[in-house]
């Protein structure tokens, strides 16, 4: 079964447009990695340093990988400098109701 991974992220005000710029230059290889099924972007009308990143994946375990990647490769570190909290991650299941 597939597992759905919600990223919540408050930005840093000065970071906002950066960090677009960075998520458009950095999706395209989270997409396409191992068990990578979707990921959509969405930005906090209200507050547009609020952004939640809808993943799916084949699994959790397949994005932990994913993370642990990232982690590795120094991607993480770019990324949490344009952020003004730590981001919190939830993981779902697709109820079939």
């Amino acid at each position: 079964m597939s597992a759905t991974a919600i990223l919540d992220l408050q930005l840093k005000p000065e970071s906002v447009e950066t960090f677009h710029n960075w998520l458009k230059e950095n999706l395209a290889d989270t997409r396409a990695y191992e068990g990578c099924q979707s990921l959509v972007v969405y930005s906090n009308k209200e507050d547009p340093t609020n952004v939640i990143i809808y993943e799916i994946w084949d699994s959790v375990e397949h994005h932990q990988k994913y993370v642990a990647w990232r982690e590795e490769d120094g991607t993480l570190a770019t990324f949490a400098e344009n952020l003004a909290a730590p981001p919190s991650i939830r993981y779902f299941d697709h109820l079939d109701i």
